[in-house]
């Protein structure tokens, strides 16, 4: 593999307004299976452990949808891991070290900031996906946007994922 296209997961059981065509997760799917196509030897990783009560899990959701958008089976790997974002770029972080391959991380528009502050120090290319949110998501992404490098100043990160893996796991959003 020399590239790593990287899908941080965006709530895709979450409800948002308009044509499902233009919901931001799809358009995330559809600009990583366009590069795959374009990129020799890359594959998609979609890593995501969490499954909302009484909806299909965020797994089942990204691989429909990108097998749809005609990536083939053997360019993508979709993990059962990683209950949050910050869970989620720390496998990608992982897996592109012990693949030695070239990391594209393809986050949608209201994710951005946040995906690119937890991959700061790391080489990454990024990709935006442009497409209409869910609304609680992108308010919660301004706070994290604010907070997130806080708990980091106060070396909170360790009790932040414990928190959220506790509330996924009773699959609470």
């Amino acid at each position: 593999m020399k590239a790593l296209l990287f899908l941080p997961t965006q709530g895709p059981h979450l409800p948002r307004s308009g044509p499902a065509k233009q919901f931001d997760w799809r358009a995330q799917c559809r600009l990583a299976a366009a590069l795959q196509k374009a990129i020799p030897d890359s594959v998609i990783y979609v890593p995501s452990a969490f499954h909302q009560e009484g909806s299909r899990s965020e797994l089942e959701f990204y691989g429909d949808q990108l097998r749809a958008d005609g990536v083939m089976p053997e360019a993508l790997l979709l993990e059962l891991k990683g209950f949050d974002t910050v869970e989620q770029c720390e496998l990608a972080l992982a897996l592109v070290e012990k693949e030695q391959a070239r990391l594209i991380t393809i986050s949608c528009y209201v994710h951005f900031k946040r995906v690119r502050y937890l991959l700061r120090d790391h080489p990454v290319e990024h990709v935006i996906a442009y497409g209409t949110p869910n609304t609680w998501l992108r308010f919660t992404h301004q706070v994290l946007g604010l907070a997130f490098p806080v708990l980091d100043q106060f070396r909170l990160r360790g009790w932040w994922k414990r928190r959220v893996v506790g509330r996924r796991l009773q699959g609470k959003q």
